[in-house]
């Protein structure tokens, strides 16, 4: 059975270093496939990123293919991104070359990558976000959807003894999300019929 493949949405001119452990659980760990996509404001430079920013500009045919987003204010940057993300995550989706999404951040990461999940993914496609905005109000990032989002507790800032189990956790969270999207690409079954008939004996052991 071939293996599923993760998307990571990440900045990596902030987060490299938590999104390489996130990586490095999936791949090593999780036996499963990763695609990084840096969506950083500053372009970055690693062997472990498959998606860069010039490309996300270059491919999405929208206009202004190379913005300069070190003059934007943060808001804009944060907006651009997303439009510029937004096509690429959804051929990625429409060609079947990724099973899951996963994202880490604070509120602008976490803007960032919900703003892209929103637009660019159906419901039942798995969604997930690491972010230190987990703990309050999240209806501002998940909108209409099933994103999930998992609280990191402390600051995605450096890697430690309370965020790294947070991030192993995430990560087995998603390849697990993964797999069970891929096999029902595999082998389709018929959606439930709705009914308030059905005996609860149906679901008893």
């Amino acid at each position: 059975m071939a293996i599923p493949t993760v998307a990571i949405i990440g900045t990596c001119d902030t987060k490299l270093e938590e999104l390489l452990y996130v990586h490095d659980q999936l791949t090593h760990v999780h036996n499963v496939q990763v695609k990084l996509i840096d969506v950083g404001r500053t372009p970055t430079s690693h062997p472990c990123i498959s998606i860069s920013q010039s490309t996300i500009f270059a491919s999405s045919g929208l206009p202004g293919s190379s913005p300069d987003l070190s003059v934007l204010p943060r808001g804009e940057v944060i907006s651009t991104l997303i439009a510029h993300t937004t096509p690429l995550l959804r051929s990625l989706h429409a060609s079947g070359d990724i099973h899951a999404v996963i994202s880490l951040g604070g509120s602008g990461g976490s803007s960032l990558a919900a703003g892209v999940m929103r637009a660019a993914l159906p419901l039942g496609f798995p969604k997930l976000i690491v972010s230190t905005m987990a703990a309050g109000d999240v209806s501002a990032f998940v909108g209409e959807t099933d994103l999930t989002m998992m609280y990191s507790v402390v600051d995605i800032a450096g890697l430690n003894d309370i965020l790294c189990p947070i991030l192993a956790n995430a990560a087995g969270a998603i390849a697990g999300m993964a797999r069970a999207y891929h096999t029902r690409l595999l082998s389709p079954s018929p959606p439930p019929s709705p009914t308030t008939n059905a005996s609860p004996s149906a679901c008893s052991a």
